[in-house]
């Protein structure tokens, strides 16, 4: 999907992205997403849109896989260390359990430890 032609207003250079899609794209990969639309900077109530410029991802964006746990069948753990970029040293780490299923996946949790 081209989410730049779809959301992107030219003329208030910023990217109005409906919240009912948000939400459909989390419900798709998060079991039981449960979101509140008005704390997201951005959120316009008339509309029901959050309205941003685009903005970086922010944070450490050096991962590597440190660990690999199947849980059952369906399910999958893994753990990701999070670096600096020179991949030296390890700012934080994040597990997430993925459950798989016949659509596709869904996380059931990403958990900063």
């Amino acid at each position: 999907m081209d989410y730049v032609s779809k959301w992107y207003n030219k003329a208030d250079n910023n990217f109005h992205v409906p919240v009912s899609e948000i939400t459909d794209i989390l419900n798709k990969y998060f079991n039981g997403i449960n979101s509140d639309a008005t704390k997201i900077n951005g959120y316009n109530a008339k509309t029901k849109e959050i309205v941003t410029g685009l903005q970086g991802f922010g944070g450490e964006r050096f991962p590597k896989l440190s660990k690999k746990e199947t849980i059952s069948d369906n399910t999958l753990r893994v753990t990701a260390d999070f670096y600096d970029d020179t991949y030296k040293n390890v700012n934080y780490t994040k597990v997430y359990t993925i459950c798989f299923t016949a659509s596709g996946y869904q996380y059931l949790s990403i958990v900063k430890i």
